[in-house]
């Protein structure tokens, strides 16, 4: 817990010297859990292929659905953390259920990509792509209209 105390400072602190007029710091939050869960995702799914020698298609949902998790738990810490003591299972299966339909979309265009071009990280950017694609529009046409 210590990391994250030392990470949850340094949030504090940049959001203390001003940049919160520039970038809210529940964006810093939620910018900060992409990039990690796009990183955790390309991590799993390298270690699958290259190591365990498993298949792209099975990777890519694995890899998704762990990259998911940690976007949940470190939104959950820093983006919303006045709301994340309560009901942290129930709020997993909210967010997991809210992330399906982009998730069969990433594993799907990913595999596809795959099938054409057979490498397996371009595929597997691409599909994370469409799925960045995909929630913004859901939520700036449809949730946020």
């Amino acid at each position: 817990m210590n990391k994250i105390s030392t990470l949850c400072k340094l949030f504090d602190d940049i959001n203390n010297n001003g940049i919160s007029k520039l970038i809210p710091r529940y964006f810093l939050g939620y910018l900060f859990a992409g990039i990690t869960a796009v990183l955790t995702l390309l991590s799993i799914q390298a270690t699958l292929i290259t190591i365990f020698n498993i298949s792209f298609f099975i990777t890519q949902i694995v890899s998704t659905c762990c990259a998911i998790f940690v976007s949940f738990l470190i939104n959950n810490i820093f983006t919303f953390k006045r709301l994340a003591k309560k009901n942290l299972s129930i709020k997993l299966i909210q967010f997991f259920m809210t992330n399906i339909c982009s998730m069969i979309l990433n594993v799907l265009i990913a595999n596809h990509i795959f099938k054409l071009i057979s490498i397996w990280y371009i595929a597997s950017i691409t599909g994370i792509l469409s799925a960045v694609i995909f929630n913004y529009l859901i939520y700036r046409y449809k949730i946020w209209s």
